[in-house]
């Protein structure tokens, strides 16, 4: 291989970064709205702890290391 950089093979799952970035998030912030997406979200805690759930699902609290992905709708 000449250069750093390969391509996929055609039968491989390949991916695009669309967007990233970093939150710091207060005590206590709270998201309500549409967690529907047109891509996946994939979110990693990097310290703390918080909470996640779905309109009618099951509450789980994450920590820092955990990893969770909102898929697209």
């Amino acid at each position: 291989m000449n250069g750093e950089y390969r391509t996929l093979a055609t039968d491989s799952i390949e991916a695009d970064i669309l967007f990233y970035g970093l939150e710091r998030c207060r005590p206590g912030h709270v998201f309500r709205g549409n967690n529907i997406r047109s891509n996946y979200v994939l979110h990693f805690i990097l310290q703390g702890q918080g909470e996640f759930a779905v309109a009618n699902q099951h509450l789980t609290t994450l920590h820092a290391g955990d990893i969770f992905l909102i898929t697209e709708g």
